[in-house]
């Protein structure tokens, strides 16, 4: 699917999804202005338990691939994914966006450790969403913070191949 459609299906999924989401924004390779997309991601953060009643709702026709608590997988009309990437607890907003922003080889990056080539602190491990340093978890609330702490605080999501 071309970019600016997969923008516009994008936008109006964000739209219907506003209401029951702190947060919620465009991910993946729209984000990254790709000019073919092959899905759709979307990192929400849920206001309360109504998102998860409203999904089926929202989504009626559609088909669920997946369908659980952090990670839904729905079939769109005109057969294109979405990716729907749930942020809760312990996991942090900076965390799953950056890495569901991607792409897949800059995200893998990110939670590797340097010592193996990676751009994350040797004494830091990714687990659950969340940054975790020397056992402690580290608060991510913006993606610019996980950034930031890995060191490409500049690098834009259409720099990130």
């Amino acid at each position: 699917m071309d970019l600016t459609q997969a923008r516009n299906i994008a936008e109006h999924i964000l739209t219907l999804l506003s209401p029951f989401c702190q947060r919620s924004e465009i991910a993946g390779s729209v984000r990254r202005s790709k000019p073919a997309v092959g899905d759709i991601e979307i990192v929400v953060m849920p206001k309360d338990d109504l998102f998860e009643f409203s999904m089926p709702i929202l989504f009626d026709g559609c088909k669920f691939i997946k369908n659980g608590p952090r990670y839904k997988q729905i079939t769109l009309p005109g057969g294109i994914n979405l990716d729907l990437f749930i942020v809760l607890p312990p996991a942090q907003w900076g965390v799953i966006f950056t890495l569901r922003s991607g792409p897949e080889s800059f995200s893998r990056k990110c939670v590797t450790k340097r010592s193996g080539g990676g751009l994350l602190p040797s004494n830091c491990m990714v687990r659950d969403g969340q940054v975790w340093q020397n056992g402690e978890p580290l608060s991510m609330p913006q993606e610019e913070d996980f950034l930031s702490f890995i060191g490409v605080a500049d690098l834009a999501p259409m720099d990130r191949e």
